[in-house]
């Protein structure tokens, strides 16, 4: 198997959407991209961190 083929990309998709996997995501609203910021900089953030606008 190529590693990063877009069929790699396509079957982990399908896989998610099939078995309802989700990311684990930690939303910040834009006025606080400093606190969302120094979370990932001293991993404590754990997961993705998004900012929402």
């Amino acid at each position: 198997m190529r590693e990063g083929a877009a069929a790699d990309s396509e079957d982990t998709l399908s896989f998610a959407a099939r078995t309802g996997v989700r990311p684990m995501i930690g939303k910040y609203p834009l006025e606080r991209v400093n606190e969302a910021y120094e979370r990932v900089m001293s991993d404590k953030a754990g997961f993705r961190v998004v900012l929402v606008m």
